[in-house]
């Protein structure tokens, strides 16, 4: 099973989207978030074992100013037919304990999700712990 595509809640592209004066905008649209996909599961380039539910991820990499590393990102996986990790992450606890609403789709602007490892069944998916994600304004 794979989530609906459409359009992220308003108060979150407002969040991510929004000018500051002094840097400009907080984030771009399509922006990169490097992140672990579970914060249980934290060596990097290792793989992991993901089920479909709730899930919370941690921010690795300065990539992103107003995600800095250490940024907590809470959200869901689907594992759909077992080639194709999925994941939105809706909600990020900042570093300072700021609570924002995201839009942080898995994969990047050409691909969807990640693709499965060796390893991998219906259910229960084997990917690399740390991957990336992008800041969108709907989901796909």
């Amino acid at each position: 099973m794979r989530p609906e595509a459409a359009d992220c809640p308003e108060a979150a592209r407002k969040w991510m989207f929004a000018r500051d004066d002094v840097n400009g905008r907080r984030m771009r649209k399509n922006a990169p978030v490097a992140f672990y996909v579970d914060a249980r599961q934290r060596s990097a380039g290792d793989a992991g074992v993901f089920r479909d539910g709730p899930v919370t991820g941690e921010v690795y990499k300065d990539e992103n100013r107003a995600l800095p590393k250490g940024t907590l990102l809470y959200g869901y996986l689907w594992t759909g037919n077992k080639d194709v990790l999925l994941g939105r992450y809706t909600e990020a606890r900042l570093p300072n304990g700021q609570r924002v609403p995201v839009c942080i789709e898995m994969g990047d602007e050409d691909d969807l999700g990640w693709v499965t490892w060796e390893g991998s069944k219906p259910g229960e998916v084997v990917v690399r712990q740390n991957v990336g994600g992008i800041a969108v304004e709907r989901w796909r």
